[in-house]
């Protein structure tokens, strides 16, 4: 029993070393882009701006892509 809890233990602190990584790396990254791209347009707000639209049709795409093959089309 004492083996099992300890195999908990160590694969929530991996867990839980991504998840503090993972979401630091979002608390920089994202205002530095809200801040350049906050600036009167031009080509870098564009940049950042396409970038996010291609992130955001990432997760629609799979969602189709999913249903159509669950559905066998």
């Amino acid at each position: 029993m004492r083996d099992l809890l300890m195999r908990i233990i160590y694969g929530a602190s991996n867990l839980l070393l991504g998840s503090f990584v993972t979401v630091s790396v979002g608390l920089v990254v994202g205002p530095t882009l809200i801040l350049i791209a906050s600036t009167p347009r031009g080509r870098t707000n564009a940049i950042i701006m396409q970038g996010i639209d291609v992130l955001l049709l990432i997760s629609q795409l799979f969602l189709s892509l999913s249903i159509l093959i669950l559905l066998g089309l």
